[in-house]
C-alpha cells in the first residue's frame, strides 16, 4: 500500500506536469487574422497573373482553354476579395462553420502554389513568337509541371476556392457561377492533343501491400493488393506483382 504522502506528492506532480504541457502544446486552430493574411496572400499574386494573360499578343491563336483561363481569372479574384470581407466583417466563424479559417489557409496555400503554376504555364505564351514556337514552349512547361496542363490547373483553383466559397461566406449565386466555370473547363478542348503522359512503375517483388501515391489527392489505406490514390490523369500504371501479373489502369 502506498503511503498517503507518496500518493499526494504525486498527484502534485502530475497536475505540475499536465498545466506545463498544456501551456507548451502549440495552438493548432486558425485565428481570423491568420485567415485574413492568407486571402491576403492570393489578392496579391491574382492581379500579376490577370495582367500578363491580359498582355498576351494574338490570343485567338492559343488554345480555346487559355481564354476561359483567362476569363475566370477575374471571377476567382473578385470571389477571394468578397471572403476576405465577409472574414474581416465577422467577429468569430459563422454558426455551423467552426473549422472555416483553417479551411481557408489551407485552400489558400494551396492556392498560391496553383497561381504560380498558371504563371509558368501563361509565361510559354507572352512574346511575339509564333503560335507554333508558343506551343513548343508551352508543352515543355507542362511537362516541367507534372503533366498539369492549364486548364486543370484553373480546375483545381476554381475547386480550392470552391471550398471557401460557402454560405453565408459568398452568396448562392456566386457559388453556382463558381461550379459553371468548373464544368466550362470540364468541357473545353485539351490545350495540348499529345500531353506529356507520366508513367510510373511499380515493381513488388514479395507478398502484402503495395501502396501507389501520385502526389496529389488523398491518400488512402487498403488491406491488401495494389492501391492507387491521388490525381491520376492521363497516367499509366504498370504493376508487377510476384507472378509476375500486370494490371494496368
Amino acid at each position: 500500500m502506498c503511503h498517503p504522502l507518496s500518493v499526494s506528492f504525486l498527484a502534485s506532480v502530475t497536475r505540475k506536469w499536465v498545466v506545463r504541457l498544456l501551456l507548451t502544446m502549440p495552438d493548432t486552430q486558425v485565428t481570423r487574422s491568420q485567415a485574413v493574411r492568407a486571402l491576403s496572400d492570393v489578392s496579391l499574386v491574382l492581379p500579376r497573373i490577370i495582367k500578363n494573360c491580359a498582355s498576351i499578343p494574338d490570343a485567338s491563336s492559343l488554345p480555346p482553354a487559355f481564354v476561359v483561363v483567362a476569363r475566370h481569372l477575374d471571377l476567382v479574384h473578385d470571389t477571394i476579395s468578397c471572403i476576405e470581407t465577409f472574414v474581416q466583417g465577422t467577429g468569430g466563424p459563422p454558426e455551423g462553420l467552426p473549422d472555416i479559417y483553417t479551411d481557408i489557409k489551407e485552400a489558400c496555400s494551396q492556392s498560391c502554389k496553383l497561381i504560380r503554376d498558371l504563371e509558368d504555364l501563361v509565361d510559354a505564351f507572352a512574346g511575339e513568337q509564333s503560335p507554333q514556337w508558343k506551343m513548343k514552349k508551352y508543352q515543355q512547361a507542362v511537362q516541367a509541371n507534372g503533366g498539369d496542363m492549364i486548364e486543370e490547373v484553373m480546375r483545381e483553383l476554381l475547386g480550392q476556392v470552391l471550398v471557401m466559397a460557402i454560405e453565408p461566406v459568398v452568396e448562392e449565386g456566386r457559388i453556382t457561377v463558381l461550379k459553371s466555370a468548373i464544368e466550362e473547363l470540364d468541357d473545353v478542348p485539351a490545350s495540348l492533343e499529345d500531353a506529356p503522359q507520366p508513367t510510373i512503375y511499380c515493381v513488388n517483388k514479395a507478398n502484402g501491400t503495395m501502396l501507389s501515391f501520385s502526389g496529389k489527392g488523398n491518400q488512402n489505406i487498403c488491406t491488401g493488393g495494389l492501391q492507387v490514390t491521388g490525381r491520376n490523369d492521363r497516367v499509366t500504371y504498370n504493376f508487377h506483382a510476384k507472378a509476375d501479373e500486370r494490371v494496368s489502369s
